[in-house]
């Protein structure tokens, strides 16, 4: 058990990187307000995120996911952030619908990472 939370606490750190990297370099800068309100929330989450404040990225996931429920990579975040607090249920949900949404939106980079760590926590 303790090794599967150190592998997943490493490859879910580095594709958490690297999604909201690609996610934030294909972003319109035309995007309406109420999209760039809630990527302003993601982007807090992940500030939050990697300041260890588990709770308080979660807190701004929902609200970006209140403000834009299409919004992958705020379940996408949020399902890694659940992975690092042991609720691989919940991880699982929100990677599901994260992979839904990217693959509906035509980001099949996204949709397979997603995948990726669906299957790391399956197993």
């Amino acid at each position: 058990m303790i090794y599967f939370l150190i592998i997943f606490s490493i490859v879910a750190i580095l594709v958490f990187l690297e999604v909201n990297y690609s996610f934030l370099q294909r972003l319109s800068p035309t995007e309406d307000n109420r999209s760039a309100t809630a990527l302003s929330y993601v982007d807090r989450g992940i500030k939050k995120f990697q300041a260890g404040d588990h709770k308080g990225a979660i807190a701004d996931y929902n609200e970006a996911l209140r403000l834009k429920s299409d919004c992958a990579l705020a379940f996408y975040n949020r399902g890694v952030v659940k992975g690092k607090l042991r609720d691989r249920q919940g991880a699982l949900v929100d990677l599901n619908e994260a992979a839904r949404l990217s693959q509906q939106q035509g980001q099949m980079d996204d949709y397979r990472r997603a995948i990726a760590l669906i299957e790391l926590i399956k197993n």
